[in-house]
């Protein structure tokens, strides 16, 4: 089978798919089921953290791979208001969600399982809204 010739995907393809991880978290974030104690918050919970996780690289990452999507695909106006906690929860969904790690055993055996999340949702609710109010007028309509 033969490699595209074209490996990256135009901005504008791409966008729906940038859409498609904001509103899935949004969505979790959203849901009755997300304050849940039992099982199904728990994968509410599960599944806003993937895409928050997604939401992070996008805002605050730096092109790891050549075809990686970040903010400054899209923008150069946007300036991120980087949180404390970025480096912290990053590490966080990396060992605890992304990857079979030994440190999950840490986690639990300091008892360090509960997510706070309330603000980081905010916090990424309205690093969204910035930018989309950064975009440029032919731009914006891609995220609608």
């Amino acid at each position: 089978m033969s490699q595209p010739t074209n490996l990256f995907l135009p901005l504008e393809k791409m966008a729906s798919h940038v859409f498609f991880e904001y509103h899935r978290f949004d969505l979790a974030a959203s849901n009755p089921a997300f304050r849940r104690s039992d099982e199904l918050g728990g994968l509410v919970r599960e599944a806003l953290l993937i895409h928050f996780r997604i939401l992070l690289g996008f805002f605050y990452g730096s092109k790891q791979q050549q075809d990686d999507v970040i903010v400054s695909d899209y923008t150069s106006t946007w300036i991120p208001n980087v949180p404390t906690w970025l480096e912290e929860y990053k590490q966080r969904c990396n060992k605890l969600l992304a990857h079979l790690t030994y440190k999950r055993v840490g986690y639990v055996d300091s008892n360090d399982m509960v997510w706070v999340l309330d603000d980081k949702i905010q916090h990424l609710r309205s690093e969204w809204q910035l930018f989309l109010n950064s975009l440029p007028a032919d731009r914006k309509v891609w995220f609608s």
